[in-house]
């Protein structure tokens, strides 16, 4: 067989006609399938069809196609792929034979084939002749040659072949194909094979698929390119293979200082608005984020295979002259709600998608809206030009007050025109529907202009008011005051507190501040907790002694009396001469009034009335009664006493220590056998009441000490009486 070298077009004219007759049916081949893209505008055709692909290795011309080339013939269609595929990924492929070129990065191939795949999509069998051009078929310098480890005696091994009911043939001189066993002993190897040929009858839905594995090329390699192909020939007509080939070129990123590659440009389109002055500045990161990436229909490191090959070993920029083409539809839909909107054709409506083709002129960009510098020319990233239609910013507002978005968030709103649109206007609504101005926190405020349906949101911050608490106080009857402050809440135990609380003696409560709600927060500095414990004052009253002994302790709130450390309550009965000290103490809640006495000193004294002796002829009788003592001469007398013949004595009383002898009350008596005569009365001491019931100190400290009160009063001797047996009387 012989192979005739045609311009790329023809063949690819001559291989759809072949393709037509070796199928037995009528073939018509998309025109923009096969159509060279040599204008911008083709190509923004052809990229319509197939977005670029893109891989760690392969880089496909978006203009041609990655699937395979589908012939109409009869009964359905027949659907043949030649393609080169990298490190065993079928999604890492170049473009088919004859649907476009492709750039390939060494360095990133650990694995090269050629892979075929052949369907027949009918439901009859089809007779087929393909012939599939290795790159070594071609007069590259560093095309890689067939990899001999795929190869055994009989050619390609048995794992790299799909081809039942089918022949392949093999040749080392091009458009010569023969039997593997024939080229073997002329002497040749798999280094030497240059072409594949499959023919043969393919079943109704069957599939044949072939691999063909490749040395893959040296990193060195870059800068250079190869080509490979596919012909199709029908049977009876072996001396003519038509078909397409393609180009692939080696090429290496440029890579950054991390070793990474900075290309292709595989970030967001680079969104810009015009001034009228004809300057372009680039949109806020935040905003640009939200474009559609390169991998959503434009690979722009590779976007001039339209126009010619890689130029030098390292890539480092979008080629000049090359076409990309954006479609409007996804950018403006991602814009749309941040207030941005398709620029305008000259008839007023909106631009639907941009063709642009990579000038050589440098296009700086202005610094962007939030600061950072995005400047770029043609070469390096793909622009797309915007129109503004909701501006503003970003607002804060204290909690508590009225939002006033025009103000806060800098709003503005621009028709088709560029002019401004009241924000009043019934075409813009300002939804604040969702700002709780009186809670801390972040809002959302958007505005939409209806006629373009372009909306923007912007978030109002609305930020906590500082505020002081007042202090509460507790005042001397237990009243415990909270005070007003705006902005402030006051609880204790988690039970909100206000005006005057009634506080019980000893009652402890810990009163907090809070902020009233989240539009308010207490001060850094401020103080926001207060411990109170209501100590009530008690002025203890004074305890009473009765003349019969009674000693009544008074019933005083917040007082405890005590004697000798025990608690003492009412009624107490004392003896006579008995010395208590009652002392008053706080109860737990109280203290005890400034300068209260708190201290009594008691001793009983009880009342004790002298009887009279009485004498019955010369026998004096000496009465009984309790708490007195009778003495004759100082010595104690009882009973009855014998007075001789005109014998006078002198009796006196003597109160018993506890007792006190009462005013008025006779007390000595002088008595002889014939006559008892009263010689003394008893007469008011500073220490004895009339009824000589008690006597008492009082004080703070320790009670005085009382005398006894049985006062020993030796009569003196008042001499005889006037006549025997009487007795003279002494009263006090």
């Amino acid at each position: 067989m012989s192979h005739i070298q045609l311009p790329r077009l023809s063949r690819i004219a001559i291989a759809a006609a072949a393709s037509a007759a070796l199928i037995g049916t009528a073939f018509i081949a998309p025109a923009t399938a096969f159509a060279a893209p040599s204008t911008g505008n083709a190509a923004v055709a052809a990229a319509a069809n197939d977005a670029a692909q893109t891989s760690n290795a392969f880089y496909t011309d978006p203009t041609g196609s990655t699937q395979g080339v589908t012939d109409t013939v009869t009964g359905g269609t027949y659907t043949h792929l030649t393609q080169l595929v990298a490190n065993g990924d079928l999604t890492s492929a170049s473009n088919v034979a004859g649907k476009g070129n492709s750039i390939l990065v060494p360095e990133a191939l650990t694995q090269l084939r050629m892979h075929g795949v052949y369907t027949n999509n009918t439901a009859n069998p089809i007779k087929v002749n393909q012939l599939i051009n290795l790159p070594k078929n071609y007069a590259g310098a560093n095309a890689p040659m067939v990899d001999p480890s795929g190869f055994d005696a009989n050619g390609l091994k048995a794992s790299n072949v799909n081809v039942p009911g089918a022949t392949l043939l093999y040749a080392q001189k091009s458009g010569t194909t023969k039997p593997y066993a024939d080229l073997t002993a002329a002497g040749f190897g798999p280094q030497d094979v240059l072409q594949i040929q499959i023919s043969g009858t393919l079943a109704a839905g069957a599939t044949w698929s072939i691999d063909v594995p490749l040395q893959v090329p040296a990193a060195s390699t870059a800068g250079t390119s190869f080509r490979f192909g596919e012909l199709i020939a029908a049977p009876g007509t072996a001396t003519t293979f038509l078909g397409g080939d393609s180009t692939v070129s080696l090429a290496t990123p440029l890579k950054n200082s991390a070793g990474a590659s900075v290309i292709p440009f595989a970030g967001k389109l680079l969104p810009i608005t015009k001034a009228a002055d004809g300057s372009y500045s680039a949109l806020p990161k935040s905003v640009a984020s939200l474009m559609p990436d390169a991998a959503n229909g434009t690979n722009y490191w590779v976007n001039n295979f339209a126009k010619s090959t890689v130029a030098g070993s390292t890539q480092s920029a979008l080629f000049n002259n090359g076409w990309y083409t954006v479609d409007a539809s996804e950018a403006v839909a991602a814009l749309n709600t941040h207030g941005y909107d398709a620029t305008l054709n000259t008839d007023g409506t909106k631009v639907t998608s941009i063709t642009r083709q990579a000038a050589t002129k440098a296009v700086t960009i202005n610094a962007s809206a939030d600061g950072t510098t995005a400047q770029t020319t043609d070469h390096d990233a793909a622009t797309f030009q915007v129109r503004q239609v909701v501006a503003g910013k970003d607002g804060t507002i204290a909690a508590h007050t009225t939002l006033d978005a025009a103000s806060t968030l800098g709003l503005a709103v621009y028709d088709h025109a560029g002019k401004t649109v009241a924000l009043n206007s019934a075409d813009v609504k300002v939804d604040t529907s969702k700002v709780n101005a009186n809670a801390a926190g972040t809002y959302p405020v958007t505005v939409t202009y209806t006629p373009d349906g372009v909306s923007n949101t912007f978030n109002v911050t609305v930020t906590a008011v500082a505020v002081t608490p007042g202090t509460p106080t507790l005042s001397d009857d237990g009243t415990l005051t909270i005070p007003t402050t705006t902005g402030v809440t006051y609880q204790a135990d988690g039970k909100d507190l206000t005006g005057d609380q009634k506080l019980t003696p000893g009652q402890k409560i810990t009163v907090k501040a809070i902020a009233a709600d989240t539009g308010y927060v207490l001060a850094d500095d401020a103080t926001a907790s207060w411990d109170f414990t209501y100590i009530a004052t008690a002025t203890p009253a004074e305890p009473t002694l009765a003349d019969d002994g009674t000693l009544t302790i008074p019933a005083t709130d917040g007082v405890a009396y005590q004697v000798d450390g025990k608690a003492v309550t009412g009624d107490q009965k004392l003896t006579p001469g008995q010395k208590i000290t009652v002392k008053a103490t706080a109860n737990t809640g109280y203290k005890l009034a400034d300068g209260a006495t708190a201290s009594w000193d008691f001793t009983y004294i009880a009342s004790a009335t002298p009887v009279e002796p009485t004498i019955s002829g010369d026998t004096v009788t000496i009465p009984v009664v309790t708490g007195i003592d009778y003495q004759i001469d100082g010595k104690t007398v009882t009973g009855t006493i014998t007075l001789d013949p005109g014998q006078k004595i002198t009796v006196t009383a003597i109160a018993q220590a506890g007792y006190a002898i009462p005013e008025g009350a006779a007390y000595s008596w002088d008595i002889t056998n014939t006559t008892v005569t009263p010689v003394a009365t008893a007469t008011a001491a500073p220490t004895e009441s009339a009824s000589g019931a008690q006597v008492k100190t009082s004080g703070t400290g320790s009670a005085a000490d009382l005398a006894g009160l049985g006062i020993a009063l030796a009569a003196a001797g008042a001499g005889a009486a006037a006549a025997a047996r009487t007795i003279r009387r002494n009263r006090r």
